[in-house]
């Protein structure tokens, strides 16, 4: 058997046996790409900031999760903006521009806009469009807890760390 007909019964094997997972990949392909960027986790519950049902799409929404390393919760540097490992084509947003406490955060198409220029400010992660931090509200430490911007007081679901 060829390598390329070896490739394809080991991705017909792993759908089987993944339970019916999508999964594709060419006979060209080379080694899967490593995910390179980091995770952040709150201080509060150690959960971290992922995209909603790993959804690489504009719009879409990020909630809290249970750390588990997947492109949906890894992030990247570009300049000021935090790039989503799951397509480097979109940023962490502040949704609408919004500058009022309460404001939604997902994803968008990479600007270099004040909604998605965000700075560390000790273990505070702000966004230049209104200096406000992100922030988990009501202090959720459950899967899927939303997370919002909230004026910065040094609360601890407000705290978050890289790993």
């Amino acid at each position: 058997m060829n390598r390329a007909a070896k490739i394809g019964a080991a991705v017909a094997a792993a759908v089987l046996v993944g339970g019916g997972a999508a999964v594709t990949a060419s006979a060209s392909a080379g080694p899967a790409e490593e995910l390179v960027g980091f995770m952040i986790a709150s201080n509060m519950n150690n959960r971290c900031l992922n995209v909603a049902d790993a959804n690489p799409n504009k719009g879409a929404m990020v909630h809290m999760w249970d750390c588990g390393g997947w492109a949906q919760q890894r992030w990247s540097w570009r300049g000021e903006n935090l790039v989503s490992d799951l397509n480097p084509g979109q940023c962490l947003d502040v949704r609408g521009s919004n500058g009022t406490a309460g404001a939604a955060v997902g994803l968008y198409d990479c600007l270099s806009a004040p909604q998605q220029r965000w700075f560390w400010d000790g273990s505070q992660l702000r966004n230049r469009i209104s200096n406000q931090c992100l922030s988990i509200p009501n202090k959720n430490r459950w899967n899927g807890a939303s997370v919002v911007m909230w004026d910065c007081v040094g609360a601890a679901d407000q705290q978050w760390h890289t790993t």
